[in-house]
């Protein structure tokens, strides 16, 4: 691969998780109406962790991230994203 992509990659995706966290901790405050728009939050959470296994190497990722539709449904009822 290319270190100087997956350096860049490694930022954006501790750029990403900064910005969940920080969404996440906003929760008390938020509409809940806004909450199914940020179940994308969960999908977020599955694509960086992927990119974490591969060294942070776009290239490296699958086609489909393999993601169980139960974890948004779960998220969703749980009240969290």
């Amino acid at each position: 691969g290319n270190p100087a992509l997956a350096e860049v990659v490694s930022i954006q995706a501790g750029r990403a998780r900064e910005l969940l966290r920080m969404a996440r901790a906003a929760r008390p405050f938020l509409d809940p109406a806004a909450r199914p728009a940020l179940l994308l939050g969960v999908r977020a959470d599955a694509l960086l962790a992927s990119l974490v296994r591969r060294g942070h190497d776009p290239w490296r990722l699958p086609a489909r991230i393999a993601f169980a539709p139960i974890r948004l449904a779960l998220a969703n009822r749980r009240g969290r994203y």
